[in-house]
């Protein structure tokens, strides 16, 4: 499938992979995509998500996954169809911006095995974890993760447009700390240039 210079990517049926053959490697989560507290096979297509908290068709956040071991080369040619690459997800996946139309090009990529939306479902805490948050009068202590380039005052706006207080700001870390009623952390899972909410 793919020559390294010191190894090769290859498919052969199961019969005849050599588990004790040193010079063989099963890479079995090889289509596993793993994303803040979300784990599913992309093989098997987008893990059951409501429909409150699947991304819109023109959001602009994507998950793209290569077929093995990433290439320079692949990056590069995602990115010369418009894609901005913003973080490394396990296993051979990158988060990246872009348009619908590039995404639709990424997908036609020979190296590229699969191509999805970041939905706000991946931008969740763990139920546990905000269980366990501070609290007061009924609000709970989030920090909100946003991506470089996402307009901080514009987001804060609209942060609080769903009632939530923010208590701080970090430019340089891409992080705002707020309040908020736990009843409404799905709405701001899905505001756009969001990345994570942490408890």
């Amino acid at each position: 499938v793919e020559d390294y210079g010191s190894f090769v990517l290859g498919r052969m049926p199961a019969n005849q992979v050599n588990a004790g053959d040193p010079g063989q490697e099963v890479l079995a989560e090889r289509t596993q995509v793993t994303i803040n507290n979300t784990s599913f096979d992309s093989a098997l297509g987008e893990p059951d998500i409501p429909a409150e908290l699947r991304s819109p068709a023109d959001d602009p956040y994507y998950l793209v996954q290569f077929i093995g071991p990433i290439k320079t080369e692949w990056v590069e040619e995602l990115q010369g169809l418009g894609a901005e690459v913003l973080g490394y997800h396990p296993s051979f996946t990158y988060l990246v911006r872009m348009t619908p139309a590039a995404a639709d090009l990424a997908r036609n990529t020979r190296a590229v095995q699969w191509v999805g939306k970041y939905h706000p479902a991946y931008r969740l805490p763990l139920e546990e974890e905000l269980k366990l948050a501070e609290s007061r009068d009924g609000q709970v202590a989030l920090t909100v993760r946003f991506f470089e380039g996402v307009d901080s005052a514009a987001l804060l706006n609209e942060l609080a447009s769903h009632g939530a207080q923010a208590t701080g700001l970090s430019e340089v870390e891409h992080i705002a700390r707020l309040w908020v009623d736990p009843a409404r952390v799905n709405e701001l899972a899905a505001i756009s240039g969001i990345y994570l909410l942490e408890a």
